[in-house]
């Protein structure tokens, strides 16, 4: 299988199935390290997430639901949090915290403030180590 035979349903999952809004989920909140996990033969759909927060349902489906209430996020594909500004972590050396803003026509505007990895930085050609 080359890149191009799965590249545009990764890039644009099918919002209509559990498993394009799953695929949609995970990308949205990969700062929180958001994971499904699928079931052995008889046993609970699960996803957790940093913060010890976690759902376990019957169904993808369900699951899926559950993921979304607590999330807080309507599943809209134009559920986007939109980039405000970054600074450095002060408790977090290597860290910045990065605010976002929710510019959602189904949802209540609101901020939040993410932790994520300072990007890599070149020295210039004047500094050194």
């Amino acid at each position: 299988m080359y890149l191009r035979d799965w590249w545009d349903e990764a890039m644009h999952p099918d919002a209509t199935t559990a498993g394009g809004v799953r695929l949609m989920l995970w990308a949205r909140y990969q700062h929180i390290d958001l994971k499904f996990a699928a079931p052995p033969a008889s046993e609970k759909f699960e996803a957790s997430w940093d913060g010890g927060g976690s759902a376990v349902a019957d169904s993808e489906e369900e699951l899926i639901s559950t993921v979304l209430e607590v999330l807080q996020d309507c599943g809209s594909g134009r559920h986007d949090w939109v980039f405000v500004g970054e600074k450095p972590d002060p408790n977090n050396v290597g860290q910045i915290l990065r605010t976002q803003k929710l510019e959602c026509s189904s949802c209540d505007s609101r901020v939040r403030v993410i932790t994520a990895p300072a990007p890599c930085r070149k020295k210039g050609p004047t500094e050194i180590d």
